[in-house]
């Protein structure tokens, strides 16, 4: 039996005039380092006036595992790098970080210990810090800015007790600009916009007794100044530096699979193939992960999806089972009404819309006739419908095709209904119950509940998945010499549009703010025959949030404007997607897979399923 090595850290600690506390803080946090056999403590005295210096060096008689730096006066930023660039030349597997001041609990680094299996850089996160006023406000201004600048929020940005991976370490201070007046704010910021799945672990925090507070020499007010003008400079250079940062695993590419986009089916095909021992690099052209599923909750709290609503639902078991493992769900059963001539009328048409589109006689009549020909709780489609002849149900068939199927359909594809493909017109049906949820059928449905972007971010927290975004994989990368490529974006697009451009329908999203609690009465109301948009969302409602203010969005659907949503599905257009899925077929190593690679109608469960057979049944066997 081959023996495995423990992991090991080496622990970097700056002091400055620590006299009263030095010997309490390294005595306690050697009896942890004991505790893991190999590991090493580093403190760096950054030119003590008082005793600390001193104290330092009988420490590291009494304790072996203790090795001290003395050097001048540089403050406690350069410290800790100084700090760092020795913990990286070391033999070491792990980089912990801590102060000296003895406002720490060694006990507490179990926590972050424990975690480092799920991630590469681990925070602890003061839960009550015992800190003066001023030290409060600048954290909270830190967090306010990091979030405004980046779009990322890092409870405890700062913090001295943070697990670094010492190889991801080295990396980062490859990239780190130098002379920084807090590196550790901006080395947290990097290892977030890298995808690292940052986490931050709930620790305690004592009271200083002893010392001087370093930012007492600063006035609040130029700390805070100096602070936001380097986080501004570094947001112009964080795009390069990420690149850069990266640069060293691209030269190693022939390891990897490269998978284009990082939407729900190049995700979970990364995964996959993580889990399976293989290296994935996805390249993404946006600024985020998570394709037209990304969400994210703005500054006010509110949830909100950016491209237009997206609700999972499935009767995959398995797919529901393997999702459940990133994110617990919220109990959401997706509702849609039709403002259709004053009345908000349940859509799939079901019989309940029945009961308000036609007088009760009528209503029963239908009912009866509709359970008789279609089945009770069964579906059919508005083109089906149409065919039954019946003067009742012909009645029905034509009040549904033109109040809500006709001038909806010309809105969202600029086609009738009998001019596309039936599978599109299908997938809104007829319902003969009186369940007017969205999807009666479906018995899993819901939204994360901490939302998409969260649960993939845990997808993609694998030590063998490294995500480029803001990166077109063909101005940027040589797409030869990858172990294989999976392709999640659009077909013509890889192939440079050799037979021409596919057609995809086009959303272009209107976000609106309102001072109100609740703006419409339902999370999706259609408007099939009214206004230029197809529907409005409210977001807040799909997590049951109650806040002062709300956000909405109206989809207006076009050729030009927006983003790509769904490939036309037209006899003409079919022609042309055969010919790019033939050339397809030519491609050794290469895979083409979701909504826009295939070319089909897929909803997030049939991506996600897409991709599991992908790794399961193809890319095992290639």
């Amino acid at each position: 039996m081959v023996k495995m090595e423990k992991e090991t850290f080496i622990l970097v600690m700056p002091a400055y005039n620590e006299e009263e506390c030095i010997e309490k803080v390294v005595s306690s946090w050697m009896t942890v380092i004991k505790n893991y056999p190999g590991s090493e403590m580093l403190v760096i005295n950054d030119g003590s006036k008082d005793k600390t210096g001193e104290k330092l060096d009988l420490l590291e008689k009494r304790y072996r595992e203790l090795k001290v730096i003395h050097k001048p006066n540089e403050g406690h930023g350069a410290t800790v790098i100084r700090g760092y660039k020795e913990a990286i030349n070391t033999n070491h597997n792990w980089v912990f970080q801590t102060d000296s001041d003895d406002q720490f609990i060694p006990e507490d680094f179990i926590k972050l210990w424990k975690k480092r299996n799920k991630s590469s850089f681990i925070l602890g996160n003061r839960l009550k810090r015992s800190d003066p006023l001023h030290r409060l406000i600048i954290t909270k201004m830190i967090r306010f800015f990091n979030f405004i600048i980046f779009g990322t929020y890092i409870k405890d940005t700062n913090i001295p007790y943070r697990l670094i991976k010492k190889d991801y370490l080295k990396r980062l201070l490859k990239v780190l600009p130098k002379n920084l007046f807090a590196p550790n704010i901006f080395l947290s910021i990097i290892a977030a916009k890298d995808n690292q799945n940052l986490m931050s672990v709930p620790i305690s925090h004592k009271e200083r007794k002893t010392g001087q507070i370093s930012i007492v020499k600063w006035n609040l007010i130029e700390a805070c100044f100096r602070g936001l003008k380097e986080l501004v400079k570094f947001r112009i250079k964080l795009s390069s530096m990420l690149k850069k940062l990266n640069q060293n695993e691209l030269n190693n590419k022939h390891k990897y699979n490269l998978i284009i986009g990082a939407g729900m089916t190049g995700i979970t095909v990364a995964r996959n193939l993580a889990e399976r021992g293989e290296k994935c690099l996805i390249v993404e052209k946006r600024s985020h992960i998570g394709g037209n599923c990304y969400d994210f909750f703005n500054t006010d709290g509110q949830y909100i999806q950016k491209y237009g609503p997206h609700i999972f639902h499935t009767t995959d078991e398995e797919v529901w089972n393997y999702l459940s493992e990133f994110t617990k769900w919220n109990n959401y059963q997706h509702k849609v009404l039709a403002y259709v001539e004053g009345n908000l009328i349940p859509i799939p048409f079901n019989l309940k819309s029945v009961k308000i589109a036609f007088k009760e006689e009528m209503a029963n009549r239908i009912k009866d006739k509709m359970i008789k020909r279609v089945g009770d709780e069964n579906s059919i489609s508005i083109l089906e419908l149409k065919k039954i002849d019946d003067p009742d149900i012909r009645k029905l068939a034509n009040y549904i095709y033109n109040n809500i199927f006709l001038n909806y359909t010309i809105k969202q594809w600029d086609l009738k209904p009998e001019e596309i493909d039936p599978q599109v017109t299908s997938r809104v049906p007829i319902v003969v119950s009186e369940d007017d949820r969205y999807f009666p059928k479906d018995p899993y449905q819901g939204i994360p509940s901490k939302g998409f972007s969260a649960m993939f971010k845990k997808m993609l927290a694998h030590k063998n998945i490294k995500v480029l975004l803001e990166t077109d994989c063909k101005e940027k990368i040589n797409l030869f010499n990858f172990k294989r490529i999976i392709v999640t974006s659009p077909i013509d697009e890889f192939f440079s549009y050799k037979f021409g451009k596919i057609a995809y329908r086009r959303i272009n999203i209107r976000f609106e703010k309102y001072d109100c609690e609740s703006f419409q009465e339902n999370s999706v109301i259609n408007y099939p025959n009214d206004f230029e948009y197809t529907r409005i969302t409210e977001y807040n409602k799909f997590l049951s949030l109650k806040r002062k203010k709300t956000v909405i969005s109206k989809e207006i659907p076009s050729w030009e404007e927006g983003f790509i949503a769904y490939p036309l599905l037209t006899n003409e257009n079919k022609v042309l997607i055969d010919k790019y899925l033939i050339e397809a077929k030519k491609k050794k190593n290469v895979f083409f897979a979701g909504r826009l690679a295939d070319c089909k109608y897929y909803n997030m469960d049939q991506a996600c399923r897409r991709a599991l057979d992908l790794v399961n049944k193809e890319i095992v066997n290639d």
